[in-house]
């Protein structure tokens, strides 16, 4: 540890000065965490060996001393004072009769088992003088005097005075449950459902408590008692989260105006020593768009976004999540030096992020591609790409291609449907097709609209079918999922943070110890 001390042999009066080191003892007791003194050469295994008894014998007036490998200051400060008076000490010896322990060195006990012995330390006389004066229990008193046989109740005062609720359990069985008073309830729910009983559940910590005690409310105090139990939330599972309403982001129209990026990867390395993919989407159009890079790092980023910007425009805003690439000085001076706003996806939502669903397209059709043909994935991207630009999207009705350039490119598909119908050229002049494409774009454009705006309100009729509506004000303290654990006896939730910023509706800026984030409401 770091920490050294000043430690008196057992069988002289020699000091030494020894390192600390932190130990585990299992024994009766239980687990016990502890600091000890490191000893090389120790005298005092002597103590272990035949001539101890000896020793004893030789010197009748020698008295033990309280032996810990750590000594405390008032230990040290007892030891000068009967170093002082030894002499005094040797002209009236004592025989020793048993061993005192000070509870200095002791190992310290669990807040749990303190709460087990105060209970324990309540006599029976002692705890009916607290039912008799509890203002809670007085209308159950009074039930239980007013006894008789033609109208028996489920409350009745023992020989002893005791106030008992007479019950039977699921298995036919009479039991006599002691009614507790306030004085003791809450270390009772403590000891139902705390760490000698395990932390289970609600079902299981009121089952335990209704084999023994009651009061009135119980049952309610304690669901309210687990709900509320700071391990229990933060072990419990990660997916029992009750979903927010969705919000509803506005619909572009402009095509190109926004993009949303992200990193997919890594994927295996191709002779061209790319490893990611950096891929785009337009918001407005669904046109996607994807370039290979070595890596991640800020560099290789911009320049991705150059190509992609070559094809498509500088946006008026671009989104990205909360990678460290993408929050770089390097890429937020190049977007604020080309006027583009940057927005940031919630942590752990990756759904606010449309080109998240589209790593998944495209790297289905990647592994089918590679399959089918070279299986070097650099090569079959722009055969990826070109199937999803000429596809028809769910929430526009129209293809990306469509949006952008007017028409449909024309596909394998479309050359074949060409060959067989043999159409005759239009032989328009450039001035009237300008307008037809201008009529064109215009009405796709309306069209997309009105189907993007149907496709929400369909999706948010159907994702909040079980949603929960919550709100957190600032300075409350939340728990927050973890998404990553060192090992599977990790705890699922971290925290508590807190709430600096209100955002939206389900967004909150919380801060920890180390950092502030952006965090999407979920429970």
């Amino acid at each position: 540890t770091g920490e050294h001390v000043w430690v008196k042999y057992l069988l002289n009066d020699h000091l030494v000065c020894l390192p600390l080191a932190e130990v585990e003892i299992k024994c009766e007791l239980g687990h016990i965490k502890t600091k000890a003194a490191v000893v090389t050469n120790d005298p005092g295994r002597y103590v272990l060996g035949n001539k101890t008894a000896n020793l004893f014998k030789d010197k009748p007036f020698l008295k033990l001393e309280k032996i810990n490998a750590v000594m405390t200051r008032s230990q040290t400060k007892r030891s000068t004072e009967e170093d002082q008076n030894k002499e005094a000490e040797m002209e009236q010896p004592e025989e020793m009769t048993h061993f005192e322990i000070d509870e200095e060195i002791l190992p310290q006990a669990d807040e749990e088992f303190k709460e087990i012995k105060q209970l324990v330390e309540v006599d029976s006389k002692e705890f009916i003088e607290s039912q008799y004066q509890s203002r809670d229990l007085a209308p159950l008193l009074n039930e239980a005097k007013t006894e008789n046989s033609s109208q028996p109740n489920d409350f009745k005062i023992k020989e002893n005075g005791m106030l008992v609720r007479r019950k039977i359990d699921k298995n036919e069985i009479e039991r006599e449950l002691i009614v507790v008073p306030e004085k003791y309830r809450d270390q009772i729910k403590s000891l139902c459902h705390d760490s000698t009983s395990g932390h289970l559940g609600i079902v299981k910590t009121k089952d335990r408590l209704a084999r023994y005690f009651y009061w009135p409310n119980c049952y309610k105090e304690i669901e309210e008692y687990v709900k509320t139990c700071d391990p229990c939330q933060r072990v419990g599972k990660s997916n029992d989260k009750t979903k927010a309403p969705l919000t509803l982001v506005p619909i572009i129209s402009e095509v190109f105006s926004k993009i949303n990026f992200d990193a997919c990867g890594p994927l295996t390395t191709t002779p061209n020593g790319n490893r990611y993919l950096i891929t785009a989407i337009c918001l407005a159009s669904k046109y996607p768009d994807a370039v290979p890079v070595p890596n991640i790092g800020s560099t290789s980023i911009i320049e991705a976004m150059i190509q992609i910007f070559s094809r498509m425009g500088f946006p008026k805003e671009m989104q990205t999540d909360q990678g460290t690439s993408f929050m770089s000085n390097l890429a937020i001076e190049f977007a604020e030096k080309f006027g583009i706003k940057v927005t940031r996806s919630s942590v752990h939502h990756p759904q606010s992020n449309p080109v998240e669903r589209f790593h998944r397209t495209i790297k289905r059709i990647l592994k089918v591609l590679c399959i089918e043909a070279a299986p070097e994935w650099e090569r079959q991207i722009p055969a990826a790409l070109f199937a999803l630009r000429t596809i028809r999207h769910e929430s526009t009705g129209f293809t990306p291609s469509e949006l952008v350039y007017g028409r449909n490119l024309r596909t394998p598909v479309t050359l074949l449907y060409e060959q067989w119908m043999n159409p005759e050229d239009e032989g328009n002049n450039v001035v009237e097709y300008v307008f037809q494409l201008i009529n064109r774009l215009k009405r796709c454009k309306e069209l997309a609209l009105d189907k993007m705006l149907e496709m929400q309100t369909k999706r948010k009729v159907w994702y909040d079918r079980k949603a929960i509506k919550r709100e957190f004000s600032e300075g409350d303290l939340v728990l927050v999922v973890s998404t990553s654990k060192p090992n599977k006896l990790a705890v699922e939730w971290k925290g508590p943070g807190k709430i600096e910023k209100k955002l939206s509706e389900t967004n909150y800026v919380v801060s920890f110890e180390e950092k502030k984030t952006i965090i999407k409401f979920t429970m």
